[in-house]
């Protein structure tokens, strides 16, 4: 009988996961915002500088810099070699002074320990051509100046993925362009090409060397440790080909040596032939420059991609001028085609970046106003510099599903320095900001998180899908668990573009993952113990479970720090009493159904909208009857004691946590128990400080130990959240108004003060002093002053 019991068990289990898959792949897709499309940008945030592709197999160029001397002393080049922005490099200064997260962006980087200060600008077409101007200043000992290494890779995301690219020096010849060509296939006859030029080279022109390599493809990665294999004591590339562009030199000095004048250019010549094609499979192309004699380099680099050399070709080929002729013929009308590149030079160059920097700044303050332009300009840029795309496979636990499944990451970041990756919560933040700024570039970034729901309707909160991701990150957070939950603040830029015809197709689309992920949240964070087989059992046969919530955490929540919910160390339960529902995870469920309700409306989807009416009033009659203390009549997490279960009572800590009915407009307006929250929202003995909301009472045990994260600091998107709030409830309140005002005078002025003093916004601020702390520069979910700024809440 057992025997049988457990036979129709894993049917009925079998049964409900192809049930599942197949609603799943009956899901449309949103074609009409498909993110993998070969654009280039700079997706690495966490290199200082790198172009690269939205693409599984993408190509990159990018920048690495060292010095031969620091301080006086000789260097092993070697062991100085800068390429990313990590926590160590704390005498680095690195800003986008513009960047409109599309085809402009220009970087200031500042490097007080090597002496060095380089200024990068980036600017693309339409026809997905760019032009990089590069600009070096040695501040330091010109004769043992900075070393500047470029670098060309061919990469792919896919361990399976058997690429044909192959990167060949087309030319490198003295006192001319140094061209690459990256070639797709070994029967196209069309090709990428990189072209470096440097630029004011009349007084001391530089040295080069350029070596070819061949590495594992989903290795090209780490060039730092590619190049570190590959260079000397002193920073030489070992066993490259050498050139100097100094036409004082005698030609026979560079490279064809005691010959004959008559034999010279036979020499030069069979030089070229040779390095025209290679017969290796290269993918890695590095150049080394130095100026001993020069202390600024300007080099302007621009990419020709075949996509325009083959509408050019098509159109020709249709006008049968090109049908009889040979492949080399075909070539050399297709190299005339890209001689005639859309950056033709530097100094058309430099007009176009003039055209997209005044664009930029006018699109700024049309879409932000003028109140602090000079900190909404640097916000937003850097914001945008923070934009991430990868592809790969996560480790998830507890999960019903294999964990080999490769998913595609396009998303904002909160830190380039420290949190280079997609994070679920803090995502809803960014595109909040995304959104105003460019609504197509917010819905990619949405779509891009929705589409890497599991069939189940999970979405990992932390997305390290990646070896170049995953070395960044602790072990204890490089894997995921499919119970825990992060807050859906999706819902925050869905909700801001429910309006207009052009959205209607994105937002049917959206509503079928959102019911999805709303099931699941009721599914998984219930106030029962997620980690059981019955608990499963009762998943998989779709039973009905009760309508109060409890953050999951991975195996066990660690001194009541509950992860998912994204407060972190914030105190959940006191001494012998536990943690059994979450008033936050309560009110995120209120707001998550009221969303719902707003979409139904708005997709003219009735029944739904009067189901999701009705659930949403359960769930806000069950926030008064089980978290509204009736003492003190403060809204509080439900606790019960350890050794009694059934014995419940309220926890005692006041916070961020106690504001949630607030926050979600779960409390009617000029009630008691709102009178409260804004009791203590304003007390100075509690939550209120000259730089904004702390997150938890002056007046608790807990405030300050510890990590003390979550335990006092002043975060931005919990003011941000109690601003929008309050300006809800301030038309018919003047308390709220008063509160509402005071709130984001402290907030804009704290960190502007802050910005101007550093350059940077910072992950949270002193309570006590209003000093940024924490990490820096955190232009994340921080951003989200500049639509304080705006008084955009909507």
């Amino acid at each position: 009988m057992l025997k049988q019991h457990k036979l129709l068990y894993k049917f009925l289990i079998v049964l409900a996961l192809l049930f599942i898959i197949s609603n799943s792949q009956q899901e449309q897709n949103f074609d009409d915002i498909q993110v993998v499309d070969n654009s280039w940008g700079l997706y690495k945030p966490h290199l200082l500088f790198c172009v690269t592709q939205r693409s599984l197999n993408p190509i990159n160029f990018g920048l690495i810099y060292a010095n031969q001397q620091i301080n006086g002393i000789h260097q092993n080049v070697k062991n100085n070699l800068r390429w990313k922005f990590g926590n160590k490099n704390d005498h680095m200064f690195v800003d986008y002074i513009s960047n409109n997260g599309l085809d402009f962006a220009e970087q200031k980087i500042v490097d007080s320990k090597m002496n060095v200060e380089i200024q990068t600008v980036f600017v693309k077409n339409e026809e997905q051509q760019w032009g990089i101007n590069l600009q070096i200043k040695n501040q330091g000992d010109s004769q043992n100046g900075v070393i500047v290494y470029l670098y060309l890779t061919s990469s792919t995301y896919e361990s399976n993925n058997n690429i044909k690219q192959k990167i060949l020096i087309d030319t490198f010849e003295d006192n001319q362009p140094i061209k690459l060509e990256i070639e797709h296939t070994k029967k196209s006859i069309l090709s990428d090409y990189i072209e470096i030029v440097e630029v004011n080279k009349q007084d001391q022109p530089s040295l080069f060397e350029l070596k070819l390599l061949s590495a594992n493809l989903q290795e090209t990665w780490d060039m730092q440790k590619i190049l570190y294999n590959n260079i000397d004591f002193n920073g030489n590339l070992e066993n490259s080909l050498k050139m100097q562009t100094d036409p004082s030199k005698e030609e026979e000095q560079n490279h064809c040596v005691g010959v004959s004048d008559q034999s010279i250019r036979e020499c030069s010549k069979k030089r070229k032939q040779s390095l025209k094609r290679s017969k290796q499979n290269h993918n890695i192309a590095i150049l080394k420059i130095t100026n001993p004699s020069r202390n600024n380099l300007n080099f302007f680099i621009r990419f020709q991609n075949s996509t325009i050399t083959q509408r050019q070709l098509n159109y020709t080929q249709q006008n049968d001028t090109l049908s009889n002729q040979s492949i080399k013929q075909k070539q050399k009308i297709i190299s005339s085609f890209q001689d005639s590149s859309y950056f033709e030079n530097i100094y058309v160059f430099e007009q176009l970046t003039k055209l997209k920097k005044d664009k930029f700044k006018l699109d700024l303050k049309q879409k932000f106003g003028y109140e602090k332009e000079d900190l909404i300009q640097s916000t937003i840029s850097n914001l945008l510099g923070g934009i991430v795309f990868y592809h790969g496979k996560i480790v998830v636990r507890n999960s019903l599903m294999k964990n080999n499944e490769y998913k595609t990451v396009f998303s904002a970041s909160p830190s380039r320095k420290i949190f280079p990756r997609a994070f679920l919560w803090d995502e809803g933040f960014h595109d909040s900001i995304i959104c105003v700024w460019n609504e197509i570039l917010c819905k990619q970034f949405i779509y891009s998180w929705l589409q890497i729901q599991d069939v189940f309707g999970y979405i990992p909160r932390e997305q390290v899908r990646t070896t170049e991701i995953s070395i960044m990150v602790p072990d204890g957070f490089r894997s995921q668990d499919s119970y825990e939950a992060n807050p859906p603040t999706l819902l925050l830029p869905i909700l801001q573009i429910t309006q207009g015809r052009k959205n209607i197709s994105f937002l049917q689309k959206s509503f079928r993952k959102l019911e999805k992920w709303f099931k699941w949240f009721s599914k998984t964070q219930s106030g029962l113990d997620f980690h059981n087989k019955d608990k499963i059992n009762r998943i998989m046969l779709n039973e009905q479970l009760p309508p109060h919530y409890r953050w999951q955490c991975k195996g066990y929540c660690k001194d009541g720090n509950f992860m998912g919910s994204g407060l972190d160390d914030y105190p959940r339960q006191d001494p012998l009493v536990i943690s059994k529902q979450h008033l936050d995870l309560q009110s995120w469920m209120i707001f998550f159904t009221e969303s719902l309700e707003t979409l139904s409306a708005r997709l003219n989807y009735k029944a739904k909208q009067t189901s999701y009416k009705k659930f949403k009033e359960q769930l806000k009659q069950q926030l008064m009857n089980e978290f509204l203390d009736r003492k003190s009549y403060l809204f509080k997490d439900l606790g019960a004691k350890v050794f009694n279960n059934t014995d419940e009572q309220f926890v005692t800590h006041l916070g961020y946590i106690t504001t949630y009915p607030l926050i979600f407009n779960a409390i009617k307006n000029n009630t008691y128990e709102l009178q409260q929250i804004l009791d203590l929202l304003y007390s100075k003995e509690h939550l209120w400080t000259d730089y904004g909301i702390r997150s938890l009472s002056l007046k608790d045990p807990l405030q300050g130990t510890g990590d003390d994260y979550w335990r006092g600091a002043i975060w931005m998107p919990l003011n941000y959240l109690i601003l929008r709030s309050l300006k809800l409830y301030y038309f018919q309140n003047e308390k709220a108004k008063i509160i509402y005002h005071e709130l984001r005078d402290n907030l804009i002025q704290n960190v502007y003060k802050n910005w101007k003093q550093s350059g940077y916004l910072y992950e949270t601020y002193n309570p006590y002093t209003g000093q940024g702390q924490r990490g820096y520069p955190f232009n994340g979910w921080t951003s989200l002053i500049v639509l304080i700024i705006k008084q955009d809440f909507e």
